[in-house]
């Protein structure tokens, strides 16, 4: 609540389809939602997408949140894959952690 007010977080996976930033649609989601997950390269994205998404969230004033998955480009990420604990956390945190180098605090 804001103010006692009831609000809803309008969130959007983003950064998934190149096509999609190249001809401005996430430009124009980005100004209909509040928060936004952006994909972080694993399944889908890469630095370069993940810069110019974060300069839109930031002109925008929208969150930004991680949108992180199996390292399985071919499966857009969709199937499991078969990784030790160990595995898992590395792949959440490199993922995470190139966002936030990203992310002008």
């Amino acid at each position: 609540m804001r103010n006692g007010e009831l609000t809803i977080d309008l969130n959007c996976d983003m950064g998934e389809l190149p096509q999609l930033y190249a001809d401005g649609t996430e430009e124009l989601l980005m100004q209909q939602i509040s928060s936004a997950n952006i994909a972080c390269g694993a399944h889908a994205g890469s630095p370069e997408s993940m810069e110019a998404l974060v300069n839109l969230a930031t002109r925008y004033g929208v969150a930004v949140g991680a949108h992180i998955s199996y390292p399985d480009r071919p499966n857009f990420g969709r199937r499991e894959v078969s990784m030790s604990a160990d595995e898992i956390e590395e792949t959440i945190y490199s993922q995470a952690s190139l966002l936030a180098k990203i992310v002008p605090w």
